[in-house]
């Protein structure tokens, strides 16, 4: 068999907030990694986003940092980059487990033979998971599950040249109409990079409105567009984030936490013998409103773009390392981001950057 999945941590069980920490040494080369962590539901009032509970996933060689990424950052991240959702256990009722899984890519596609992450390259390859146990899900949750696996290379012998370097870049505080400029790494090729604005019940188009990349005092622009411009050119090439949400309906509106921030719509369907009839209001910032004519479980189906508050630009040809963007020395580029009027000085801005680093 030339690859496999091999579970790397399997089923932990968790009682408080935590960090595992798994050696690679002596690992074949990986092609992934998947951090799936569940969350065990003390109510049915919805808290946040069962990704929100992956606080960070890491991957380091001693001082080295080749990851860097919150659960729902990872989310996002493979989204843009394989081109499809992952699977989250979108579940907000008491005593059922919420779930989310992430995938981390470090070649183009999984078992890319050329870019793959080789433990035998480093000298001590770690990876490092801080998880919160009550982060997100319904109620506040005393139980948590996680589990780590990596796709690897078997009886393949590959000799990678390189690998996918995906980490948090910079962040800053949002001011209303307010502009930051970003410097953005120029060290190595750039094959993506992702904007978050990801503030509960307000929209990504509010906390980041426009998105210009310039090089060299505007030698070049890449890109310089209303972030719903470039959103809507985005989705010709990928799918919406489409997925199952499972929650227990009062009279009374009740906010229930989605992955979708852009164009998102949520439609309920009743699961209880005695047919029953809810409104889904849909809000800003990952969340939809639920109010039910009676009480009841019932299934939704949500769907839209923006994963957890994230657009991502690509730099050139995803499948061609050599197309992708590097400045060189002695070049500049930088990410200028406008925020909108009705932003909120609450919010917390992110960029992510994904990044080829060669042997």
């Amino acid at each position: 068999m030339n690859q496999r999945h091999a579970v790397l941590i399997d089923g932990k069980a968790l009682s408080a907030d935590n960090v595992e920490i798994f050696n690679l040494r002596g690992l074949a080369p990986l092609s992934e990694l998947i951090v799936t962590y569940k969350a065990l539901n003390t109510t049915s009032v919805p808290k946040e986003h069962p990704a929100q509970c992956i606080s960070k996933i890491q991957v380091v060689d001693g001082s080295t940092v080749i990851c860097d990424l919150s659960g729902k950052q990872a989310q996002a991240l493979s989204y843009y980059h394989y081109r499809a959702p992952t699977v989250n256990g979108l579940s907000y009722i008491q005593g059922n487990y919420c779930w989310a899984a992430c995938r981390i890519p470090f070649g183009r596609w999984l078992w890319d033979p050329v870019l793959a992450l080789d433990p035998a390259r480093f000298g001590n390859l770690q990876i490092i998971i801080t998880t919160d146990l009550d982060g997100g899900g319904a109620g506040t949750p005393t139980a948590g599950v996680l589990e780590v696996a990596a796709a690897l290379f078997d009886d393949k012998k590959i000799a990678a040249n390189g690998y996918l370097r995906n980490r948090e870049h910079f962040r800053y505080s949002v001011v209303a109409s307010g502009e930051m400029t970003v410097d953005l790494p120029v060290d190595n090729p750039i094959k993506l990079i992702l904007f978050q604005g990801d503030l509960k019940d307000y929209a990504l188009i509010n906390q980041i409105n426009k998105i210009k990349i310039t090089q060299d005092n505007d030698a070049k622009i890449f890109i310089n567009n209303n972030t719903s411009d470039i959103l809507k050119m985005l989705a010709a090439d990928l799918p919406p984030w489409t997925e199952k949400m499972r929650g227990n309906g009062t009279t009374a509106a009740v906010e229930h936490f989605q992955t979708q921030f852009y164009e998102a719509v949520a439609i309920m369907g009743g699961i209880m013998a005695t047919p029953n009839y809810a409104s889904c209001t849909q809000t800003d910032g990952g969340t939809v409103d639920i109010d039910s004519f009676a009480a009841g479980e019932f299934d939704v189906i949500t769907s839209g773009w923006a994963p957890h508050g994230c657009v991502g630009i690509e730099f050139g040809d995803p499948w061609d390392f050599d197309d992708w963007f590097l400045p060189g020395k002695g070049s500049e580029l930088k990410a200028k981001l406008t925020a909108g009027a009705a932003a909120s000085a609450t919010g917390i801005n992110k960029v992510i950057t994904s990044q080829l680093v060669k042997y």
